[in-house]
């Protein structure tokens, strides 16, 4: 994937500056809700960070506010 393609698909970054080899330097969560660890797709199973498990739900629908609002 391009730069500018990732870039118009990113939804949540979080970067980390201690670097140390138990936790990623990046997890980046995409609007499709793909998980990619330090620039690589996140597979629980082949993970090389085992402290760490990323769960992501999908809905069908972004909220507005307007639900938020009436309560």
């Amino acid at each position: 994937m391009s730069d500018a393609a990732r870039a118009n698909n990113e939804w949540i970054r979080l970067k980390f500056k201690r670097k140390k080899k138990d936790i990623p330097g990046e997890i980046r969560i995409d609007i499709d809700g793909k998980v990619y660890i330090d620039n690589e797709p996140y597979d629980e199973k082949t993970s090389k960070y085992s402290n760490l498990n990323v769960e992501v739900e999908h809905h069908s629908r972004m909220s507005a506010g307007e639900e938020t609002r009436g309560l």
